[in-house]
């Protein structure tokens, strides 16, 4: 994890996510930086829990990535 990067909370799927959407798990509810994965690895196993708000959050952030490459 980069210093001053910012992380969003995506409580539904216990985690959360980087602007580059890097996803750190939540360990006794904080980010665990040791162990991390790339949303992409992930989604298909989110479809069925993943909470409408932060859905339109990830989706955001997904958006705002793909414009900036």
């Amino acid at each position: 994890m980069n210093v001053g990067e910012l992380l969003y909370p995506l409580p539904s799927v216990k985690c959360c996510v980087t602007e580059n959407l890097t996803v750190y798990p939540f360990k006794n509810n904080k980010p665990n930086v040791d162990i991390y994965s790339h949303v992409g690895h992930l989604a298909s196993e989110w479809v069925n829990i993943i909470s409408e708000d932060d859905d339109n959050l990830l989706t955001e952030l997904i958006y705002w990535n793909e414009r900036i490459r």
